[in-house]
């Protein structure tokens, strides 16, 4: 009788303890997926962070080159002007001095 008291206390203790380790380890599962997750989470909000900095960048960048690009166009275009206006200039003279030329021969 002794015996079949100890086996039955044993085979509870195996039980209790089979019973602690599932409990256990499926906190343990719990707790590393929940860690996982959280260091997934933390690593997509550090992305999405560098993302939204990267486009911020991309944008100056992009309005830098605009700005430089119409300050380049606006310098062209005011070259281009100044250039017109010295041939004009040129050409105003030249026809001049060949109307003089042309008058001085007719005189003489």
């Amino acid at each position: 009788e002794i015996e079949r008291l100890r086996r039955e206390a044993s085979r509870e203790i195996d039980s209790f303890k089979l019973q602690l380790f599932k409990s256990s380890n499926e906190r343990f599962k719990l707790e590393a997926r929940k860690i996982r997750d959280e260091e997934r989470s933390r690593m997509d909000k550090y992305e999405q962070e560098w993302m939204v900095k990267h486009e911020a960048l991309r944008m100056e960048h992009e309005a830098e080159m605009k700005r430089v690009r119409e300050e380049y166009l606006e310098t062209m275009e005011l070259s281009k002007k100044q250039f017109e206006a010295e041939m004009r200039k040129c050409i105003d003279q030249h026809e001049i001095d060949l109307e003089y030329s042309k008058n001085s021969i007719e005189i003489e």
